[in-house]
């Protein structure tokens, strides 16, 4: 039964005698006005707009130290001058999110950079931050997986230059840099 076809009904002892005072156009107009109110509403009357923003957690995860990718800027860039020293912090934690589990022939089509496929490890990279080198300036990103594929990157070499790569690209990419690539 929906709410357009419910009909209220005053509650009597005797289904002959209705009290009096609901007798009439009286009585009609307050079902009406009872209808009226009972009838299903557009959801986006009951519901306020919602962004994403509304629905996300903040989640503080404190990571486990990695390894360190040390490389420089291959040309100039607004910012900074070419051969500008870059770090990259590795590090991982077992509460961040997850890869999708995948076969391991999937994971091979990325490492061989497959445009097919569809393997993606879950990376979050901080804002750049200055920091000294030998006394020379320098920028220092964190970049965040989790502890199952940095464990496999600690055993398999092409799976820790996948690693370095996806954090190259990052940083590129958020960034407007170009980082030379080389001997890690």
């Amino acid at each position: 039964m929906s709410l357009n076809t419910l009909r209220i009904v005053p509650e009597t002892n005797n289904q002959d005698s209705i009290n009096s005072e609901f007798a009439g156009e009286e009585y009609e107009k307050i079902l009406s006005e009872l209808e009226q109110r009972l009838e299903p509403k557009p959801i986006e009357t009951l519901l306020p707009e919602k962004s994403y923003k509304d629905f996300t957690v903040p989640l503080r995860i404190e990571p486990l130290p990695g390894f360190i990718l040390s490389t420089v800027t291959a040309s100039k860039s607004e910012k900074y001058p070419s051969n500008y020293p870059i770090f990259v912090n590795i590090c991982h934690s077992p509460d961040f999110p997850k890869p999708p589990k995948v076969t391991e022939q999937e994971i091979q089509k990325a490492l061989n950079a497959d445009p097919t496929s569809n393997y993606q490890i879950p990376l979050s990279l901080t804002e750049p931050r200055t920091d000294t080198n030998d006394g020379k300036a320098c920028l220092v990103f964190d970049a965040c997986i989790h502890s199952e594929p940095f464990q496999r990157s600690c055993q398999d070499f092409d799976f820790r230059l996948y690693i370095i790569e996806l954090a190259i690209e990052w940083v590129e990419e958020k960034n407007k840099l170009e980082l030379r690539r080389g001997a890690f």
